[in-house]
């Protein structure tokens, strides 16, 4: 058995991941019906942009939680 695991950390880590995967369902989405549009890849750059803005959400999201949990567990 495992000591070091607290129970609470690992909710918070499993809806941390939950709420990650949340934001990237809803930037797909978005992307889907606001800019149906673009999807026949007419326009690559502006494609490209927006798929570029999807990663960068999700990138931010995951540094921010990643940070948020090291801090934490440093306490």
């Amino acid at each position: 058995m495992n000591f070091n695991q607290n129970p609470k950390i690992e909710q918070d880590k499993n809806n941390a991941a939950k709420a990650l995967i949340a934001l990237l369902v809803m930037s797909i989405v978005e992307f889907a019906f606001y800019d149906a549009n673009r999807l026949w890849l007419t326009n690559v750059t502006r494609f490209l942009e927006d798929v570029g803005a999807i990663l960068l959400v999700v990138a931010i999201g995951l540094f921010i939680s990643a940070v948020y949990f090291l801090k934490r567990d440093e306490k």
